[in-house]
């Protein structure tokens, strides 16, 4: 994440330096251990393999798998979490219920942390196949299907396995928004939006850089990589299309244009509702720093075939930077340096908490700035990310805030 100082003498100073961590941990992070204890024999439980997608998608994965532990009778393990997307079960990392509300989130579907979940059931992987782990004690039996139709399809096919297997792991093929998000049902799309629900101390995290922040907060969301710009990136990189959405001569000026377009936006808002600090929040911020805590990388290895477009995304960046604008992106990550959630060194966890601090943020600042319509050929329409922001803004009582 590149370092752009804020500009016009605004300088940040925390104002929460000493104060604890409310964010717990539950047992096997950092040297401690959960006890292994005895499963119980009629307990069955689903596991969800990793994604390479950001969260925002995964929550319409993990409604489908909640669903489906209902109907086949299983305990949901939460899945593990690293870099901001879902992993395999994976011992001594973070889990989705280290950062989200989980637990009675449909019908009383029981969810387990997944390493609590691997001190019972130690899973390992060999050849390509998950099995327990016998060399450490465990004995169960392990089943991995494709999940593919409505979750009661899926309980059909798995109420025919026979045995019915302890472990239950579901690896889909494809992409998630194509699975599970696109003519996803009612009761699919409501526990999905009910998913984003972070832990309260992650909340109160967020409500204290708000506060440094000053209250009177302008949050400006850019999600610059459009459906055009991705399929360009593939383009360049040799992939399909066979055509780039972007044509070569606007690749040096796609950014830079839409930059200009944002900067006038945001000065005919600040006439309007006079903040005391605007705040920027962007894809455009990508890279690591020296702490290892990265800004968007969803798509890197494929920028170095995009010379054109990734000097224009440079040049954009400094545009942006000269504006007396805070980088969001860079003083939340900051701060999660400085102040770790958990009160230990959690950088390497950094990345995949930055994401949930900025969105609960930005959906309690005074004023918002995102792309809802009409800006589709510089901003992503259609962004789950967002999506959840408004929803979680319309919580907020009305006069109390503006969206624009």
């Amino acid at each position: 994440m590149a370092s752009q100082p804020a500009r016009g003498g605004h300088e940040l100073r925390p104002s929460w330096h000493t104060q604890a961590s409310a964010c717990t941990l539950d047992c096997g992070i950092d040297g401690s251990v959960c006890p292994r204890g005895s499963r119980d024999p009629k307990e069955r439980y689903l596991v969800v393999r990793y994604r390479s997608e950001q969260l925002s998608p995964c929550r319409w994965y993990l409604a489908y798998a909640m669903i489906v532990a209902k109907l086949t009778n299983r305990t949901l393990v939460a899945p593990g979490v690293k870099a901001g997307k879902l992993i395999d079960p994976t011992p001594n990392q973070l889990d989705l219920m280290d950062v989200f509300e989980l637990q009675h989130k449909y019908k009383g579907v029981p969810v387990l942390p997944m390493r609590r979940f691997l001190a019972l059931v130690p899973l390992v992987m060999r050849n390509l196949t998950w099995s327990c782990n016998k060399s450490v004690g465990g004995r169960c039996t392990v089943q991995e299907v494709v999940p593919t139709g409505t979750e009661a399809l899926l309980a059909d096919r798995v109420a025919k396995l026979y045995p019915q297997p302890d472990v239950l792991v579901l690896h889909p093929r494809g992409d998630l928004c194509t699975n599970f998000v696109f003519g996803s049902h009612k009761t699919r799309n409501d526990l999905a939006n009910s998913l984003g629900d972070a832990r309260p101390c992650m909340k109160q995290y967020a409500v204290n850089i708000l506060a440094e922040l000053g209250g009177n907060v302008l949050a400006v969301h850019w999600r610059s990589m459009t459906h055009a710009l991705m399929t360009t990136l593939f383009h360049n990189f040799g992939w399909a299309p066979k055509n780039a959405p972007i044509p070569e001569a606007m690749q040096t000026s796609h950014h830079q244009t839409c930059a200009k377009q944002l900067v006038a936006t945001v000065g005919n808002i600040r006439r309007t509702v006079a903040p005391t600090r605007v705040v920027l929040f962007s894809d455009v911020h990508t890279g690591c720093n020296k702490d290892g805590l990265c800004g968007y990388t969803e798509f890197d290895g494929m920028w170095r075939k995009s010379p054109s477009l990734r000097a224009d995304r440079d040049k954009a960046v400094a545009m942006l930077a000269e504006q007396d604008w805070v980088n969001g992106d860079e003083l939340v990550g900051l701060r999660l340096v400085q102040h770790p959630i958990f009160g230990i060194n959690s950088s390497r966890w950094s990345t995949t908490i930055l994401g949930i601090i900025i969105q609960i943020l930005i959906s309690s600042a005074s004023h918002l700035s995102v792309c809802q319509t009409y800006c589709g050929a510089c901003a992503r329409e259609n962004s789950l990310f967002v999506k959840q922001v408004l929803r979680m803004r319309s919580s907020v009582p009305k006069g109390n805030h503006s969206t624009w």
